[in-house]
């Protein structure tokens, strides 16, 4: 038998007892990201490299490409370079591994990263972080694994709600913080950039609202004169209309696109109106006063919490919900394909997670990888911890500097302004990640805190939990839509560390072969597998006899 045979041999037998397999050799493709913001905190693509080309020096790998991605990115497919490093990984079968450095340095969304995992070792490949390794073949290493992800996405979490905090700070105070609407500019000044009137546009802006007040045009009518001449796009035009910051408000940084912009209506804006409140609202009551429908909130409503999750199995389209005769909830499909009461879906629904086997050694674990991981965690964030109040001292230091430069006439006023507005943003931005990182240990601890009661008496907090509680405790279950036959439960995926808390979930609910493929656009040959093992055909061509 060849070498190469011997190779494929050894890959089938894996095969027969691993849903995965992985190519011989050891060469590899490194992959380093950053954004723009963690650059500044140690985490450069160069020292993210020269720690990936340390580790495979001192462990003999062979390094193929260095793969370099500096944007943010929630989803795989929006990463060019990882697109390309995929692509590469797919033809080459030659390389083994794709090594990064952390796990969030490979993605802070843990549906995708599971998703990416699974993909990359369908074709043979073993991601592995190096300053956290894990055992892929090892089952339990599932539940550090989910930790490493869970950690990264409520990271990621929390630094958008400090962004959103920050914004609606500057909202309040009266200052807008984006880029300026139609009609303004954005011009520096002080703490930071206030918006002020464009001489020439704001005439414009004003002529619209008059105009589509005296309901003589509709907004598309507007739209289409406006247009050309100012390159108002159909998006760019409906904004404008609803916009509050034309009549001085400052608008809320959370609202719905299809309701009215909620405004501070007690908040001072620093910019100066283009219209007058009145017609501001007269414009807004034109908008959203014509053909309202009271919409009941199903979606909300505890009597629908399936919503969204059932799919129908005839024509596999989402199913909706309605009242029958005698005011019973239904849901059913839109085509005419099924019909049925909520009740016997929710009722079924509980009875799967009343029957659920909880597997307590496995949560006993979880419970001592996640005190071990934040022991390690909170070492490392005291390290960060210091850096900032360091950070942070200097600036403030700076600002004074700046301040007692400029009371001895030593610097001019436009310089102080220039200088003492980047001190405040620096401190400004300093403050609330020391404040993010102080509060961020003792949030994620209270967070696995609390799923370790619910994973042991699952049903019972389901059934007493409100129903965006319950959505969300099912989507945490089933990350694939379901199918319900009025007798059982099926779909083609659940979360991946489910099976190891709750053994007998196979035997309560089918789990398909997967039937839909994911990052087709970056690997159009690879099939994605389902939970049967690989078998020779699965096999690239290139690896057979």
């Amino acid at each position: 038998m060849s070498d190469k045979s011997k190779k494929f041999s050894k890959h089938r037998s894996m095969s027969r007892t691993d849903k995965f397999w992985e190519r011989a050799g050891n060469k590899a493709v490194l992959y380093v990201r950053v954004s723009s913001i963690e650059q500044s905190k140690g985490q450069s693509l160069e020292s993210q490299e020269e720690i990936l080309l340390n580790d495979c020096q001192r462990k003999g790998i062979e390094v193929i490409e260095v793969y370099r991605e500096s944007r943010s990115a929630k989803s795989f497919e929006k990463r060019n370079v990882f697109g390309s490093a995929f692509e590469r990984l797919r033809q080459d079968a030659s390389i083994r591994h794709l090594l990064v450095t952390r796990w969030d340095r490979f993605s802070r969304n843990l549906t995708e990263t599971a998703m990416m995992v699974d993909k990359l070792r369908s074709i043979g490949i073993v991601p592995n972080a190096v300053e956290q390794p894990i055992d892929l073949n090892i089952p339990e290493s599932k539940v550090i694994l989910a930790v490493y992800w869970s950690v990264a996405e409520a990271e990621n979490l929390r630094r958008g709600k400090n962004i959103k905090n920050g914004l609606d700070k500057a909202l309040r105070s009266g200052r807008y913080p984006f880029k300026a609407p139609f009609g303004y500019f954005n011009e520096k000044k002080g703490k930071g950039s206030i918006i002020q009137i464009d001489e020439a546009k704001a005439p414009i802006v004003q002529q619209i609202f008059e105009e589509f007040c005296t309901g003589a045009f509709s907004m598309e009518e507007l739209r289409r004169k406006y247009a050309k001449q100012h390159g108002l796009e159909k998006s760019q035009f409906n904004r404008l209309m609803k916009h509050p910051i034309y009549a001085g408000y400052m608008p809320l940084t959370t609202n719905n696109p299809d309701s009215p912009i909620e405004i501070y209506e007690d908040t001072i804006s620093l910019h100066q109106p283009i219209i007058s409140k009145e017609l501001y609202h007269t414009a807004q009551d034109i908008i959203y006063g014509r053909n309202r429908k009271s919409r009941k909130t199903t979606k909300k409503n505890g009597e629908f919490y399936l919503r969204g999750f059932l799919i129908c199995d005839e024509c596999d389209g989402n199913l909706t919900t309605s009242y029958g005769k005698g005011k019973y909830p239904y849901y059913h499909c839109q085509n005419g394909c099924t019909r049925f009461r909520a009740e016997i879906a929710h009722n079924k629904l509980s009875d799967v997670f009343s029957a659920f086997a909880v597997n307590h050694d496995m949560i006993d674990l979880f419970d001592s990888v996640m005190k071990d991981f934040m022991n390690s965690k909170s070492n490392i964030n005291q390290t960060k911890l210091l850096t900032l109040k360091k950070d942070l001292s200097k600036s403030k230091a700076d600002k004074e500097l700046i301040e007692d430069k400029f009371i001895h006439d030593q610097i001019s006023k436009e310089v102080y302004e220039k200088h003492s507005a980047n001190c405040v943003r620096q401190i400004i931005t300093l403050e609330a990640e020391l404040a993010a990182l102080e509060n961020l240990n003792k949030e994620i601890q209270d967070h696995f805190n609390a799923s370790i009661p619910i994973l042991r008496n699952f049903n019972y907090y389901f059934q007493n939990a409100e129903p965006g509680v319950k959505t969300e405790m099912i989507g945490s279950i089933f990350s694939d839509k379901l199918h319900f036959d009025q007798k059982k439960y099926r779909t083609t995926s659940i979360n991946q560390v489910i099976p190891y808390i709750f053994s007998n979930i196979n035997d309560l609910v089918d789990i398909e072969k997967f039937k839909k493929k994911n990052f087709d656009d970056l690997s159009p040959n690879v099939e994605v597998r389902g939970i049967e093992p690989l078998s020779e055909k699965h096999v690239p061509q290139r690896l057979r006899t």
